[in-house]
């Protein structure tokens, strides 16, 4: 099996991950290959992975701001890097985007199987229009032969638009957490010390906890690592609040630095209103912190159990009482870190590789079930079941 995955621009997650898959399909006789559309990305200052050791990587526009391409450059150049190869399948990430369309188009016009990498779940992105924009996504859906998926909630939601639930894997959302192994939190029970990266847009919801945090009595801080447009509106609030030098803005922060601000901190927030997964929470879970999370990220389901709280994003009350449980919690803080580590293995670079492997080989089944009319079962068994092939 030869198989391409398309990502809009490589950052160093990504490159992790890529490797790990590279090794995984290699070690099976399979072929791995990546398509990057743009060396640069504006909202995404990440540096660019210009190589990956062992795996085939084409990058469609070097030195190009993916945010500045074109629709019509982006779709033939796509076809154009789809049409080098002859690939069993397509691993796509996302589909809203134009080279998902592209990718996509591609693939059904040459009947090459194709998997939907997304964690977008139900609650995602909310507007007036969202009845139609679901019917569109059923359809989308429809075209795809298999899903890799962040975690259940990204699952429930692609199976609900259709998506066999036998034909999907999760996964797609992990970092290298050995990358943080080596940090040590600091523990002393004299203050909460939150840590929060993110980028600071609106949904990231930083103001709204600016205010909440400042009416709380216990001792505490923020550090939040990243930047955005929201930069001035969070100096703004923390002033009127009275907080302004408990609000450690540091800037965006280089990945590889990261670890001396989760050092710093005793607690992991994340309180953003709409969050597909939160890979920063891998992050902290990776450093061995406590995490304080909102029902709106999709990972919660999946990664927040006795490491942690959860809060709705939207209820003031609910965020206090998810606080003010974790400064009750004080003196386990450090065991609470411990069990963010071990639930936290299991969200690793090898279930990565291998649930994309099992994905595109689920993809390729059911292309050629639907196609070829000798195969009496048309679809394949799920994952585990004693026929499916490894």
């Amino acid at each position: 099996m030869r198989a391409v995955i398309l990502y809009p621009k490589l950052g160093p997650l990504h490159a992790a991950r890529l490797i790990a898959a590279h090794r995984y399909f290699a070690a099976r006789g399979n072929q791995l290959e990546c398509i990057e559309v743009a060396s640069e990305q504006s909202d995404y200052p990440w540096r660019s992975t210009t190589e990956l050791p062992e795996l085939t990587l084409r990058t469609l526009f070097p030195n190009r701001d993916y945010r500045r391409l074109k629709r019509g450059e982006t779709v033939r150049a796509v076809h154009r890097a789809m049409s080098a190869k002859a690939y069993d399948a397509a691993a796509i990430v996302g589909w809203a985007m134009t080279e998902s369309w592209a990718a996509l188009a591609y693939c059904v016009s040459r009947n090459v199987a194709r998997v939907c990498i997304t964690d977008t779940q139900y609650g995602d992105n909310r507007h007036f229009y969202k009845p139609v924009v679901e019917q569109v996504k059923r359809i989308v859906v429809r075209a795809y032969d298999a899903a890799f998926v962040g975690g259940r909630s990204s699952k429930r939601y692609i199976v609900e638009l259709g998506m066999p639930e036998a034909m999907c894997t999760d996964g797609c959302d992990v970092i290298d957490n050995a990358v943080f192994a080596s940090v040590e939190p600091d523990f002393t029970p004299t203050s909460l010390r939150f840590m929060t990266a993110a980028r600071l847009i609106a949904v990231k919801n930083i103001p709204a906890t600016v205010q909440r945090l400042a009416r709380l009595e216990m001792p505490w801080e923020w550090t939040i690592a990243g930047h955005g447009s929201e930069h001035e509106t969070i100096e703004r609030v923390a002033a009127a609040c009275g907080v302004r030098d408990r609000i450690h803005l540091v800037g965006a922060v280089d990945y590889a630095n990261l670890g001396p601000h989760f050092a710093a901190a005793n607690v992991y927030l994340q309180p953003s209103t709409s969050e597909p997964w939160g890979l920063a929470i891998n992050d902290a879970m990776a450093a061995g912190l406590p995490v304080l999370a909102s029902t709106q990220c999709g990972c919660q389901e999946d990664l927040i159990r006795d490491n942690g709280f959860t809060f709705d994003a939207h209820d003031a009350p609910s965020f206090v009482r998810a606080v003010e449980a974790a400064w009750s919690a004080r003196k386990r803080w450090k065991q609470m870190g411990s069990a963010s580590r071990t639930i936290i293995a299991n969200w690793s670079l090898e279930r990565f590789a291998r649930n994309l492997h099992e994905a595109c080989r689920l993809a390729v089944e059911r292309r050629r079930a639907r196609w070829s009319p000798w195969i009496t079962n048309p679809e394949p068994r799920a994952p585990g079941s004693s026929s499916a092939k490894h």
